[in-house]
């Protein structure tokens, strides 16, 4: 008697035989209700705050009840609201708005409808929407960037994980979504002399917040390729037969190879252009 409702309360006993040796037992605890048929144990927790904007509620049924009336909004007095009727211990109250308070009780119903017990107004808060990425490296709009650049960014606050935007299209759409990650670096196959943009999406609890920003970079323009080597004719060969072939190693990332042939090295003619 004279216990607070919803409250848990710890205890133990301490024995003491006919010599005065004493006995200290374990630390018992229970929670007492003042009418067990009244929904209990909330979840999300009442006052609780930074709650998922995608929760579910639940919480633990009264006795003898059948269904529940379900009372859910911004109201600080949720019996003034319409309730849903269930006859499970959960409800999904859809997605929320961040950084709200919720309000919302439990009214246990018998078989034929009737009130068993009134509900105790239950509350919390969701979480804020994350806030934006920053700080963008390579940074915005940079040029002459190496193609084994890594991006990474600032994450925005209230953030888990991140969802990057990232190709050659100007506003980066589902196409151009790399995937969900959790750090805030991101390795890309690039090409040179190609712009590119991006954009970072910040995931939590609060929901996404969509970046407001493209960023944009240029890659180096392409390198020259390699000289060409292993002449045939070996260079500074003699006997050479007057109807021999010229061949040679292509340079690296070569396509296509103008060749100049004469007997002035002072002013070797173009014999061939853009020979395949």
């Amino acid at each position: 008697a004279g216990l607070l409702d919803e409250t848990e309360y710890e205890w133990f006993v301490e024995v003491t035989d006919t010599a005065q040796h004493t006995q200290v037992g374990p630390t018992w605890s229970f929670t007492a209700i003042d009418n067990p048929q009244q929904a209990t144990n909330p979840s999300p927790a009442h006052g609780t705050l930074g709650v998922d904007i995608d929760t579910n509620l639940t919480w633990t049924i009264g006795v003898d009840a059948v269904s529940h009336d379900v009372y859910f909004g911004n109201d600080p007095e949720p019996h003034s609201l319409t309730p849903v009727n269930t006859d499970v211990d959960n409800y999904d109250p859809g997605t929320l708005a961040p950084a709200t308070i919720y309000y919302w009780a439990v009214d246990e119903l018998d078989g034929s409808g009737g009130l068993l017990a009134a509900g105790a107004t239950w509350s919390f808060t969701t979480a804020s929407a994350p806030g934006q990425a920053s700080n963008p490296s390579p940074g915005d709009a940079v040029t002459d960037v190496a193609i084994d650049a890594v991006l990474s960014w600032t994450a925005g606050s209230d953030t888990t994980s991140h969802d990057v935007y990232f190709g050659i299209n100007p506003t980066p759409g589902e196409a151009e979504l790399q995937g969900n990650q959790i750090d805030t670096t991101f390795v890309v196959s690039m090409n040179y002399a190609t712009t590119y943009y991006w954009r970072i999406d910040e995931v939590g609890p609060g929901g996404t917040t969509t970046g407001t920003t493209v960023w944009s970079f240029t890659t180096l323009p392409s390198p020259p390729p390699g000289q060409a080597t292993n002449p045939s004719p070996t260079n500074g060969a003699v006997e050479v037969l007057v109807d021999a072939d010229l061949s040679w190693t292509a340079g690296s990332d070569a396509t296509l190879h103008d060749v100049y042939f004469g007997t002035d090295p002072d002013t070797l003619p173009l014999v061939s252009e853009k020979q395949g």
